[in-house]
């Protein structure tokens, strides 16, 4: 979709990348912040543009802060997903869980598990 704007797209990615790597699903999501299913998947699309009281409920409940969800605007070039340091290991973890989960093809998940291996072996 061109018509999206890269900064609402940006941000919706994060906001879902926050959601997920704080365990919550949309619907558990939607609860606090009277947020409708359809319109948290416009945020997290892009498609909608986050007002600021909307952000700040979501700041609430997710324990973040509005500059979590434009961390690493400046310097994205096409990567998808939380970047390096913004996340707890924890954290980091359930995403990385979620997006490997989604993997569909058993020869790629065993190749990640291998590359997980040797990173861990590293000194």
């Amino acid at each position: 979709m061109s018509d999206v704007n890269p900064i609402d797209k940006h941000v919706g990615a994060r906001l879902r990348a926050l959601r997920e790597a704080r365990g919550f699903s949309p619907e558990e999501l939607v609860r606090p912040t009277n947020l409708s299913i359809d319109r948290l998947e416009r945020l997290e699309s892009g498609r909608e543009r986050i007002s600021v009281d909307d952000m700040r409920k979501l700041c609430e409940v997710l324990g973040a802060t509005p500059g979590d969800f434009f961390r690493g605007l400046n310097d994205e070039r096409g990567i998808r997903g939380p970047i390096g340091g913004d996340l707890s290991v924890e954290e980091e973890g359930r995403v990385l869980l979620s997006d490997f989960r989604a993997i569909g093809d058993a020869r790629k998940r065993r190749m990640i598990l291998m590359i997980a291996a040797a990173f861990a072996r590293e000194k």
